[in-house]
């Protein structure tokens, strides 16, 4: 009876509820209908200006907002969207008593929606509100600033399409404009303002997480960056995070990121103040998270050295204070918790050698993660609420003992240590070692991490580390057989089999690579690897890798390196970890380094070579002989990362290949060979001797020099003389006794010169012994085969020390031309450069033939100590500079470039202009490709520069440079044709881009570049409806015949091909008055082709490109609109469509072709976007009539030059 009475009580509420909704929703809907009504689109839009009306409404649209229990329920679902609309309407409004109430019930609107937002189109109250930051009423700015907060915060959990609607709708907003705005005013930091300022500034924030291009502009405005760090200094914990998150997303351009660094210590004093544990634990992880992105590069780490003490300090604190916690309460709170995780992200520095390795130790690292992984693997304790939280801390342990093990010094040992310092290191290490093994046994593949950490530390530098690894992994081999290792054998033999590796498989992969690695490096474990091909699984992985480019880097299967940031960065393509961003190519060449000395290539490469050698035939390629081949192509190949090219030649050592293959090294081994200007001269106690050159050795090796001022007893202090004090004062003879092996320094003037040697194995002693003492560190590591060490650049054959010396040099280089600004468009004084610059001879003489030719003509010039070089001064130090390092200092791209200047942009690809005109006329092959290399990426989406460059290369007449240029600037002819951005080009140039412009329409228009399917068929779907003419619905059976003779099933796009024919073929018949009945037979038989060409796209029946091109070409007409259609065929790649279209204008009569050109009857419109092509069409078909005429079977379509070839004729320069 109770029960049945409570039931009642709350059926009764509910229906009262219910009757209120309905008198609320009818209520609201009669005030909407007073104020709102339809637009040209039939969308209601809000109207009325009257500010009674429109506080009705909010107050209305409020009471209907409170009363929602349930945004599910059909009666809500039919009002939001018009809320939305009149809102939109009502914050325009210009009355303070509106406006108020408008931007809190926005705030409720979108706090109701949710995720929901996009969904009932709410992304169009981001303009109103955005406008109204700026208010001078603050209240209301500050709610408006929460609902666009509001947002922006589902950006992440919203769908792809939702994501884009938003941010779109915020990109034409002016929310970054009035920010800055705000911003760039003084701050006034009173207590009522303050609320004001943190939702500009979380706002801020979120804007340069979303787009990167505000970054730049937003840090090189210097009243915004002091207005943060004034609003910085305010004790408000919700605006200091605030301020260091906007700080983070600043930060996340890599170019901002060093020009915070540069400024000063100032952000990274804030950033360890903040740091400190007498700060909130919120503040503290945002500054972790601004450290971590300022430290992304090696770069942040030097640039902080000042400070690195006491921010490890605060690191370590971060880390450990989570113990505390438990004793007390016995557990860890989630806010600690994520402490913990962001200062073990920030103690990633590791990663690189420095310093603070030695603050680590000190501050005791081993001990404080020993307790924190005990902790973290005891099943009793919840770390915290998110699971994955304590995964990730346990991936990042891991990822720390591997760095302190890889960049540890050789004779560290804890047991030896007064102070203590790695005392919990072992009991680590046997934790770490124990818990991989234990995975072995399990045979799981999601561990990367921990078999990553124990693979540096089987392979660190210090002996103890290797010592206690390696100890336990060998008494683990002993107890059990290698059914372990076989089972990863074999996934790897059953990989290794596919034409392509799947996605799900990729980390399996890495995993069972970096054991293979681990396990190779022990003998035991390598014979076993050996008997199942190891060598050879391991090379079809590089051959797969360097064929297909396919690139897998390290955090792309290590999601727990990553913060919250990672996804949205910029101007950080420069930074590269020492591995590289291929890690499964790094991986096999680490694990086929250690097995290639037993393994039968090596074995199979000295039997093949050494026949070769002695019979002098020639020989098949076998498999270790591609194997090398493809090594000598990673070496020597520079965008291969360090540690990828290291560990290929260790490989290569294996072969008797020893160094780095270079541009360089080439040009100064073929001065080493023939022996010009040489200087000094080696002499052996046998008689023999070395011609070589003074300048050469003094910069690479300078041991292989005798002073002329040296005594004996000062001989063991040889390595005190550089090239400052060898220079000029060496002997022309040095002699060497008879203790000294020839043998081995013509191996070691080999490599000073290249930088790579060949040699016999047996003599690898002798050469090692002699490196050793010349000092030749580089040199003694390629031949021992030993692995270099984490971060080791790669040996450079560099002679730039050679500049140094004045006195030493033999030539002088004078730059000639005029400054950048005489050739620029840019106003400016106009000067000539006559800086000279002293150089050696021998240095020009093998890098140009241009100038090797010119010291051998015996002319007057070739004596002459004075070059005068044809280019500016900035120049003729870029041109030094790759004649003595190989190397051109390029400008830096990303979003420095694209904010700066235009006229330094200009200045800056000027020199390259001549750099390229230079090279071109002194056959510098490097040089010009480089100097092209370096405008094709900084031209890019700059319309601007691209017209500048083609105006100033034109002049010079470099056509490669105008070309390139004009293929950048062809997409943007006609805005910038008609905005007469093109008057300070020529005629010549104009038409130039215009053709090259006709041509890019007519690819994209026929199918003459392949894209995808839903961006082409985009494309052609708008060009059909907004041309309906008879030249398009050619261009639509040339595309439809096109792409079905590559056998394209795209049945959806064909059926509205035919569709569109057909519409247009009606129109074509009911303008000529004939009806569909009263048609002739001819017309009856066209239609019905067409009919049956749609039945045929509707059931899946591909049309041949001959069926369809023969429907478009079989109507009458004259031979005007034929040219004109052929003219559309042209870029057609299929030759057999073209051979069509020729003979078809072959059947006209030559007199009435000839009279159709003469009378100008195919002269097209100027709205024709194909006019610009048919104008030079025309001129190539009048030239082709003659043979089309006399024998039309026998023309072939590229006597046209129309097809690939196409620039033949439309560019005047080629």
């Amino acid at each position: 009876m109770h029960s049945s009475k409570i039931a009642a009580k709350k059926k009764r509420r509910e229906s009262d509820d219910q009757k209120f909704d309905r008198n609320v929703h009818q209520r609201l809907t009669s005030v909407l209908e007073l104020g709102m009504k339809q637009d040209v689109q039939r969308r209601k839009k809000w109207h009325s200006a009257d500010a009674v009306l429109q506080v009705l409404a909010i107050r209305t649209i409020s009471a209907f907002i409170s009363s929602c229990k349930n945004l599910q329920d059909p009666l809500v679902q039919s009002s939001i969207c018009d809320i939305v609309n009149a809102m939109e309407g009502i914050l325009q409004s210009e009355h303070v008593t509106v406006l108020i109430p408008a931007a809190d019930v926005s705030r409720m609107l979108t706090h109701f929606l949710g995720d929901s937002l996009c969904k009932y189109g709410a992304s169009i109250l981001i303009a109103p509100l955005s406008n109204l930051l700026t208010y001078p009423r603050s209240e209301i700015a500050i709610v408006c600033g929460i609902s666009l907060n509001c947002i922006l915060k589902k950006l992440k959990s919203v769908s792809v399409s939702d994501q884009e609607e938003i941010l779109g709708a915020l990109r034409k907003s002016n929310a970054f404009d009035n920010i800055v705005a705000i911003l760039e005013d003084d701050v006034t930091c009173e207590d009522k303002l303050l609320e004001y300022y943190t939702e500009i500034t979380i706002l801020l924030s979120t804007i340069l997480y979303w787009f990167p291009n505000a970054r730049y502009a937003t840090w090189s405005n210097v009243n915004v960056i002091s207005s943060l760090g004034a609003l910085c200094k305010v004790p408000r914990i919700s605006l200091t995070m605030a301020v260091l998150h906007s700080y983070s997303a600043l930060a996340l351009c890599g170019d901002v990121a060093l020009k915070l660094l540069e400024n000063g210590t100032t952000i990274v004093l804030t950033t360890l103040h903040f740091m400190g544990s007498s700060q909130p634990d919120s503040t503290r992880i945002e500054a972790f998270r601004l450290y971590q992105n300022l430290t992304r590069s090696e770069g942040g780490i030097i640039v902080t050295k000042i400070n690195t003490k006491p921010i490890v300090k605060s690191v370590i604190q971060a880390m450990s204070e989570w113990h505390g916690q438990v004793e007390y309460t016995g557990k860890i709170t989630t806010q600690k918790a994520t402490l913990a995780l962001e200062a073990c992200r920030s103690a990633l520095i590791l990663r690189w050698p420095g310093e603070h390795h030695e603050y680590f130790w000190d501050l005791g690292i081993d001990k404080v993660l020993l307790r924190l992984i005990n902790f973290l693997k005891d099943e009793k304790s919840k770390f915290s609420r998110n699971d994955g939280d304590s995964e990730r801390l346990v991936f990042l342990i891991w990822e720390l003992l591997g760095w302190l093990a890889t960049h540890c010094e050789e004779d560290f040992d804890p047991r030896s240590s007064k102070n203590g310092i790695g005392g919990h290191l072992s009991d680590l290490i046997k934790l770490t070692c124990l818990e991989a093994l234990e995975s072995v046994r399990r045979q799981c593949s999601h561990v990367e991490p921990l078999n990553r950490a124990v693979l540096l530390m089987v392979s660190s530098p210090c002996n103890f580390i290797v010592g206690c690894a390696s100890g336990i992994l060998l008494e683990f081999m002993e107890k059990h057989s290698f059914e372990w290792l076989r089972h990863r054998l074999n996934r790897l033999n059953t990989l290794a089999t596919q034409s392509s590796i799947p996605i799900p498989y990729i980390h399996e992969l890495i995993v069972n690579l970096t054991s293979l690695a681990l396990y190779s490096s022990f003998e035991r474990s390598k014979s076993f690897i050996l008997q199942y091909e190891g060598p050879r699984v391991l090379s079809y992985f590089i051959r797969m890798h360097l064929s297909s480019g396919r690139q897998v880097s390290r955090s792309s299967i290590s999601p727990h390196l990553l913060n919250g940031f990672s996804g949205s960065l910029c101007c950080w393509g420069n930074v590269e970890e020492w591995e590289g961003k291929d890690l499964i190519l790094f991986l096999s060449l680490w694990a086929l380094s250690h097995l290639l000395p037993r393994s039968d290539f090596v074995k199979n490469f000295k039997e093949v070579t050494e026949q070769h050698q002695s019979n002098g035939t020639n020989f098949e390629i076998s498999e270790a002989h591609s194997v090398v081949g493809r090594l000598q192509v990673i070496t020597s190949d520079e965008s291969f990362s360090p540690g990828v090219r290291w560990y290929a030649a260790c490989c290569m050592s294996c072969f008797g290949l020893y160094g780095f293959r270079s541009e360089l090294g080439r040009r100064l081994g073929k001065a080493l060979k023939e022996n010009e200007f040489t200087d000094v001269q080696l002499v052996f106690s046998n008689g023999d001797n070395i011609r070589v050159h003074g300048i050469v050795l003094a910069a690479r090796c300078p041991f292989l020099l005798t002073p002329i001022d040296s005594h004996p007893k000062e001989e063991a202090s040889k390595e005190e003389h550089g090239i400052e004090q060898l220079c000029g004062k060496f002997n022309k003879e040095v002699h060497f006794s008879a203790n000294v092996d020839s043998y081995a320094i013509e191996k070691l003037v080999e490599f000073v010169y290249t930088g790579f040697l060949e040699m016999h194995p047996d003599d690898m002693k002798k050469v090692k012994r002699l490196a050793r003492k010349c000092n030749m560190q580089d040199l003694k590591i390629i031949i021992s085969g030993i692995p270099p060490k984490w971060c080791s650049p790669i040996p450079a054959c560099d002679l730039s020390s050679a500049l140094t010396d004045r006195d030493f040099s033999d030539a002088t280089l004078v730059a000639t031309g005029m400054t950048e600004s005489c050739s620029s468009s840019y106003s400016g004084p106009c000067s000539h450069s006559m800086l000279p610059v002293h150089v050696h001879r021998i240095i020009l003489w093998c890098s140009s033939d241009y100038l090797c030719a010119l010291f051998r003509s015996g002319m007057r010039d070739s004596c002459s100590q004075i070059i005068n070089v044809p280019i500016c001064s900035k120049s003729l130090d870029k041109l030094v500079s790759w004649f003595y390092s190989g190397v051109i200092p390029v400008p830096r791209a990303g979003c420095s470039w694209d904010n700066m200047n235009p006229e330094l942009q200009f200045s800056e690809l000027h020199v390259f202009v001549e750099l390229f005109e230079l090279a071109e006329m002194w056959f510098l092959e490097d040089l010009k490709e480089k100097s092209l290399c370096v405008l094709r990426s900084h031209m890019k989406g700059n319309w601007r520069l691209c017209v500048n460059i083609i105006k100033i290369a034109a002049e010079r007449s470099q056509w490669p440079i105008v070309g390139l240029a004009v293929d950048y600037i062809a997409p943007m002819y006609p805005s910038l044709r008609d905005q007469g951005e093109l008057e300070v080009l020529s005629d010549k140039l104009q038409n130039t881009i215009g053709a090259a412009h006709a041509q890019l329409s007519l690819e994209l228009r026929l199918g003459h570049v392949w894209i995808s399917r839903p961006v082409s068929q985009i494309i052609f779907e708008s060009e059909i409806q907004q041309n309906k003419g008879s030249s398009m619905v050619i261009g639509a059976e040339i595309y439809a015949g096109k792409l079905m003779a590559w056998d394209y099933e795209g049945k959806a796009l064909w059926v509205k091909i035919v569709q569109w024919l057909l519409e247009e073929q009606r129109g074509v018949l009911q303008k000529e008055g004939c009806s569909t009945k009263g048609c002739s037979a001819k017309r009856s038989a066209q239609r019905e082709k067409l009919c049956s060409a749609k039945k045929a796209a509707q059931h899946g029946k591909l049309l041949s490109g001959k069926g369809v091109l023969q429907l478009g070409l079989s109507r009458r007409g004259t031979a005007a609109r034929v040219i004109k259609r052929i003219s559309i065929i042209f870029p057609c790649s299929d030759s057999r469509l073209a051979s069509l279209a020729i003979t078809r204008v072959g059947q006209l009569t030559s007199r009435s072709l000839s009279m159709t050109l003469r009378h100008g009857e195919v002269c097209p419109t100027s709205q024709c976007p194909e006019s610009d092509f048919l104008n030079t069409g025309i001129n190539t078909l009048k030239c082709a009539v003659k043979e089309l005429v006399t024998d039309v079977l026998h023309v072939k379509f590229k006597c046209l030059h129309l097809n690939s070839n196409w620039k033949a004729s439309v560019f005047p320069f080629h």
